[in-house]
């Protein structure tokens, strides 16, 4: 049901519509198929959902992925790079999401990850440790 507050923490900041049974299975727009939550507890959600289907776990655990034991597998560096280029270019996040498919989650992670690699070069290659 679409509320004016997130279901799980209540705050009324950065609100969406989960459908309980995704649109691509089926689900509808109809109230009782949607929950309102924050951006943060959606991408939970999402999250949780991926990482306790059977396929995905199985296919996590094939692959033998140690380090990354659950959400979605790694980008591919050209998609990482088509990110990055689309931020530079003075993209949001949900125009690169619309433009590229990608969840707004991996996306916000991406740059930050960029954004701190950034630094990271920044402070040694400039001369600011030993």
């Amino acid at each position: 049901m679409k509320l004016r507050f997130c279901a799980i923490c209540g705050t009324n900041k950065d609100l969406q519509h989960h459908h309980i049974i995704p649109k691509a299975e089926g689900g509808d727009d109809h109230q009782w198929n949607i929950l309102t939550l924050c951006f943060e507890h959606h991408n939970f959600i999402h999250n949780i959902r991926r990482t306790r289907t059977e396929g995905h776990f199985k296919y996590l655990v094939q692959r033998g992925q140690k380090h990354n034991p659950g959400g979605r597998p790694p980008l591919s560096k050209e998609k990482r790079d088509m990110i990055i280029f689309l931020k530079n270019q003075g993209m949001s996040y949900r125009s690169i999401r619309d433009q590229t498919g990608i969840a707004l989650a991996t996306i916000t992670k991406t740059i930050k990850r960029h954004k701190e690699t950034d630094e990271y070069l920044e402070l040694y290659s400039v001369g600011g440790c030993d």
